[in-house]
């Protein structure tokens, strides 16, 4: 278990499963990338992360194989939100 900021401690598992959620609610319909300013605006926003520590999760996510990172467009993501919350 990770302490956050208020000391308060929160299992790791469910933070990144919230964080998908947030990764899969910005997806456009039509579209299977998901853009970059639009993936920052969303997560960087919604966690209070600084970009280098959203790049730093999105490398760990890709790593991982839940996403995959389209240079210089954005994401795909590798998963759906059923199995996420299947899991957490």
């Amino acid at each position: 278990m990770n302490k956050n900021n208020l000391g308060v401690k929160i299992r790791r598992d469910v933070w990144y499963g919230v964080l998908l959620e947030r990764i899969a609610e910005t997806k456009k319909p039509n579209s299977d990338i998901i853009k970059f300013p639009d993936l920052f605006s969303g997560i960087c926003v919604k966690f209070s992360l600084p970009k280098k520590e959203a790049w730093t999760i999105l490398l760990k996510l890709h790593k991982a194989g839940l996403i995959t990172i389209v240079k210089g467009h954005g994401i795909l993501t590798n998963f759906s939100i059923k199995e996420v919350n299947q899991n957490v």
